[in-house]
């Protein structure tokens, strides 16, 4: 593989910008400074920030979600990503009732294979805990498998655990040092906000889930994390309330949470128009008031990371069952969006701000899904994961999925300019353009060949 010297850039190290060379060796970052060996393949990045490539560690793809497959493949999905920046996804591997938890790492494992054009990773949902299942856990996690996510609601869907189940679970878990993701909805609120609501009306989807059963679940899940000692992350929070309780236990208790970029610029008046019914995910969408508040304090820095919760539907099965909100499957595209929404909301803090974000898109999430320092950061002896990004002037419009989806951005721009992308030590992005139409990602745990 070609070595690569990035010349002349204002690079991100760790929580510092300085302007430096990199070079790049051996799919590594071998050296960084101002007196570096001329070679033949340098990439000039002046006037262009150089950060380690960006983390989504949450999104869905290549899978079916109640009665519809999702909108995006691995391909399609994976292309989109690396376009923007992200070097590494992380998707869902959940466990059915009538399969092996090795089946369905299989099931996963194989639609991935030689499909990915970024790294990806999977967090894994058993449904099975007798003395079998936990076996199988066990060698899971010997083969590198390091974060697993729970539900404290989806009854209908068998996903379902009690507090008591999740306190067990992290007990159980604990000796491994993995972390466990948490979606928090409290299911006895939901049950009680069901009834006697017009399911003709999308916005009824914010009263059936309204913003205490998040809250009341987050305040049960630190307590797990304080009593446990467990690490915890909470996924996707679009409340104040929940993010102000978390921001609270930092001192008690070892736990994290991110928020998408829906939740920051989004808002449940969204649910007003005749497209009200392409918003409907899960959390929903909440107050402007809310939103607000959680742009504040998304600038003031208490979300961990931003991940986008991309689980894209095709238009014609959000409109299949539009009457009837509960019969709409519930989810949105983001994964185009990460990056410039994220950049959209610190670019006017300067190098703090690209700091924030190269915090927040990468070594943040490397930290929680157990890749830092090999991902994540510039420094060396890191993978050689890099993206090389400015502020174009030119404003873009954000294109969240390939797919035929809603584009729930679609008034929405940005001046985000993605110049290259470094996919383990090799150029795979020139110009915000794939240079290859092969297929270049790794998977970072791989249980089958």
């Amino acid at each position: 593989m070609t070595d690569i010297l990035i010349k002349n850039g204002f690079v991100c190290l760790n929580k510092k910008i300085e302007p430096c060379d990199v070079l790049i060796a051996d799919r590594k970052i071998a050296a960084i400074g101002t007196d570096m060996p001329q070679i033949d393949n340098v990439i000039d990045a002046a006037r262009s920030y150089v950060l380690p490539g960006f983390m989504d560690i949450h999104t869905h793809m290549a899978d079916r979600i109640g009665n519809y497959e999702l909108a995006d493949s691995y391909a399609s999905a994976t292309k989109l990503a690396v376009q923007n920046g992200i070097a590494t996804i992380y998707n869902f591997i959940t466990q059915s009732p009538a399969e092996t938890l090795a089946a369905a790492i299989e099931k996963a494992q194989c639609k991935a294979m030689g499909n990915t054009y970024c790294n990806v990773g999977w967090h894994l949902t058993p449904t099975t805990f007798n003395d079998a299942a936990w076996n199988e856990i066990d060698d899971w996690i010997a083969q590198g498998f390091k974060t697993f996510k729970f539900y404290t609601t989806y009854k209908d869907a068998g996903l379902y655990c009690t507090y008591d189940q999740i306190k067990h679970i992290a007990k159980r878990l604990k000796q491994f040092n993995i972390t466990l993701l948490v979606h928090c909805e409290d299911e006895y609120i939901l049950e009680q906000s069901v009834p006697q609501l017009d399911r003709t009306n999308p916005f009824s989807h914010t009263r059936m889930r309204p913003p205490s059963a998040e809250w009341t679940a987050i305040e049960q899940i630190i307590r797990i994390a304080s009593e446990t000692g467990v690490k915890i992350h909470v996924v996707h929070v679009s409340t104040a309330q929940g993010i102000e309780r978390i921001h609270a236990a930092k001192s008690t208790a070892s736990i994290t949470c991110e928020t998408a970029p829906h939740y920051l610029y989004l808002n449940e008046s969204r649910f007003q128009d005749e497209s009200g019914h392409y918003y409907l995910c899960s959390p929903p969408l909440r107050s402007e008031q809310n939103q607000q508040q959680l742009l504040q304090h998304a600038r003031n820095g208490w979300f961990d990371v931003y991940a986008t919760d991309h689980c894209p539907f095709l238009k014609q099965h959000k409109d299949a069952n539009k009457t009837d909100i509960q019969r709409v499957p519930k989810g949105i595209a983001g994964l185009g969006a990460l990056a410039p929404m994220i950049f959209e909301l610190y670019k006017q803090k300067g190098y703090a701000g690209i700091i924030d974000m190269a915090q927040k898109l990468s070594a943040n999430p490397a930290k929680i899904v157990g890749l830092y320092p090999r991902k994540g950061v510039i420094e060396v002896g890191a993978d050689a994961d890099v993206v090389i990004l400015k502020d174009g002037g030119t404003k873009r419009k954000i294109v969240s999925s390939y797919s035929d989806t809603f584009e729930p951005y679609h008034d929405f721009s940005s001046t985000l300019q993605v110049e290259y992308v470094i996919l383990d030590g090799e150029v795979v992005v020139r110009d915000g353009k794939m240079i290859s139409g092969k297929p270049k990602g790794m998977m970072i745990t791989k249980g089958f060949t």
